[in-house]
């Protein structure tokens, strides 16, 4: 593994006194959303659940919540309902409205006037543009809590990941993870964990009572995946959670096998480039 740097540009502000609250269920996604966040200097909380998030809610005053569309148990849009629910109680107690940013991997024509109907206050697509979150940022927080900065002192470096991974385009999944190859092994880690954990879920063809579930898992595989540049597995998982939402269980019995020894075989690659990196991490 080597490494090269450049500039990449530039923080033009930082809000060291910002709360900022992430909401996913899956891993990676969080820890890859506050690694694209941590330049900016803010205050940050994850969790990866609405129910969970409502009782931080509760506790600490954000300035802003990014939170998951699609969740099990409780999904972004139940969640933003009972947030709303609850401030409408606190007006009496100087609570603000707390901007919340819809997390999503469908960004399809309609999506916004959807979430905004549904009490978010915007939204944001996954794999996520540095340059949206940039401008979501300066939109919904507080004036009061920008501070301008000198170039100097956040100047960003692009780094480069030589080492090849067998089903990965390591130069995606560096540029979504933030640019930094720190970011992107810990990415690489957190998909590995997570994958391994909803493999269970693809070793069988659902029956119609867990087909909510296996949609769910192939959704969050499908996410991200994305992030780490696992375009062919992320697009393999599109497939089989739209053919989840449809029952079509003759196009999940045809590829659910093929996809799972896909995901296994990915799985062992990733591994092998982590041992690597411990490896070179080491001389």
């Amino acid at each position: 593994m080597t490494e090269n740097t450049e500039s990449s540009g530039i923080v033009r502000f930082i809000f060291p006194d910002a709360n900022i609250l992430i909401v996913d269920d899956i891993l990676t996604n969080l820890k890859v959303i506050e690694g694209l966040l941590s330049d900016y200097k803010l205050n940050i909380n994850t969790c990866s659940s609405g129910k969970r998030s409502i009782d931080l809610i509760k506790k600490i005053e954000y300035d802003i919540i990014f939170m998951d569309h699609l969740m099990p148990e409780m999904d972004g849009i139940k969640t933003v309902a009972l947030i709303r629910a609850w401030e409408e109680e606190q007006k009496t107690n100087n609570r603000k409205r707390i901007p919340i940013i819809a997390l999503t991997a469908n960004a399809a024509a309609g999506m916004r006037e959807m979430f905004i109907k549904n009490g978010f206050d915007d939204f944001i697509s996954k794999p996520i543009d540095i340059s949206r979150m940039e401008e979501i940022l300066e939109n919904w927080l507080s004036n009061k809590k920008i501070v301008m900065t000198l170039k100097e002192d956040v100047e960003v470096k692009k780094e480069t990941f030589t080492m090849k991974i067998s089903g990965i385009d390591t130069e995606k999944g560096i540029s979504r993870t933030g640019g930094k190859i720190k970011n992107y092994i810990f990415a690489l880690k957190m998909f590995y964990k997570d994958a391994k954990k909803r493999a269970q879920f693809f070793q069988k063809l659902p029956d119609e009572n867990k087909m909510s579930l296996f949609t769910i898992n192939v959704h969050a595989l499908k996410s991200a995946a994305v992030f780490i540049g696992a375009e062919d597995i992320s697009k393999k998982a599109l497939d089989l959670e739209t053919a989840g939402r449809a029952f079509d269980f003759t196009f999940i019995e045809n590829n659910l096998g093929s996809f799972a020894r896909d995901l296994a075989e990915l799985l062992v690659n990733i591994h092998k480039a982590n041992e690597l990196c411990k490896e070179a991490d080491t001389k």
